[in-house]
């Protein structure tokens, strides 16, 4: 009785502490501030990010975001503040581009290879669940802007991250192509229940796919669920001009293409108006 009762108690201690982890921030920013040479460029900036939670920064152009990412990311320091990271957390990072030289032989296994010396049946994998598998022994300099930022997520995913965060993802895309690729985001975090930062200016389509939105004009402006920021006095001050006609973007046809251009079926329902005619 004696022994059941100290297991029990055990078993409840194990819950609890796992609990707890669960439930800890990944990352934790408070009151980041950040001067150069007198100039400020981040104030009194504070964030909290946890695991399967999307987070997208948004704002105008200088206003702090590659900043505030690199001091995330232990990259830069900040003036004044504090950021606090989860124990041994493991990030993946998505840059904006790379350029690979045109002289250099590197194929798309070579760099997935590289980044981690992981087997190429993980390589092939990864490539697998972002949907571009067909490019495994293809030229990096051969594949689309597209394509490239598909294989630079693989690349983040092989490390297994806790924080998964992307700098302008859909960068260079066509709406289709953003929609995707966003789309294929919100699969990992649900499949690998990372939590995820997103740095974006794809405001039409990027409110949509995400748990909450940040928008930093050297301070936090305003943040919240996408459909309360997108009615605050300070989001429409900054961004009231660009979003004027714009509107989320939800529709869908009754078939879609894959990534090479090839219809594909859809699984929704086919009852959009253009099927009723």
């Amino acid at each position: 009785m004696y022994y059941a009762g100290i297991y029990m108690l055990a078993a409840h201690q194990k819950q609890a502490a796992k609990k707890d982890t669960a439930d800890e921030a990944l990352l934790v920013a408070e009151n980041i501030g950040f001067t150069i040479r007198g100039k400020t460029i981040l104030s009194d900036v504070s964030l909290k990010l946890h695991a399967r939670e999307i987070i997208t920064l948004i704002g105008p152009n200088g206003a702090g975001k590659t900043s505030l990412i690199r001091i995330l990311l232990g990259l830069s320091h900040a003036t004044s503040g504090s950021v606090k990271r989860l124990h041994d957390l493991r990030i993946g990072y998505v840059p904006q581009k790379i350029h690979v030289p045109d002289v250099m032989p590197l194929r798309v296994i070579d760099f997935l290879k590289v980044s981690g010396n992981c087997d190429p049946g993980a390589c092939q994998k990864m490539l697998h669940e972002v949907e571009c598998e067909y490019l495994l022994n293809s030229p990096m300099q051969s594949i689309s802007g597209g394509e490239m930022q598909r294989v630079l997520l693989a690349r983040a995913l092989l490390k297994k991250p806790q924080l998964l965060v992307l700098d302008e993802p859909a960068s260079g895309m066509d709406i289709i192509g953003q929609q995707s690729l966003y789309e294929t985001i919100k699969n990992i975090r649900n499949k690998h229940g990372c939590g995820i930062l997103m740095v974006s200016h794809d405001l039409h389509l990027v409110m949509a796919a995400t748990d909450r939105v940040i928008c930093l004009n050297i301070h936090i402006c305003c943040t919240g669920h996408p459909d309360d920021v997108s009615e605050h006095p300070e989001y429409l001050k900054l961004f009231g001009d660009a979003i004027e006609g714009l509107a989320l973007y939800s529709h869908h046809h009754d078939h879609e293409h894959d990534l090479q251009g090839n219809i594909v079926v859809s699984e929704h329902c086919n009852s959009c108006e253009h099927n009723s005619r």
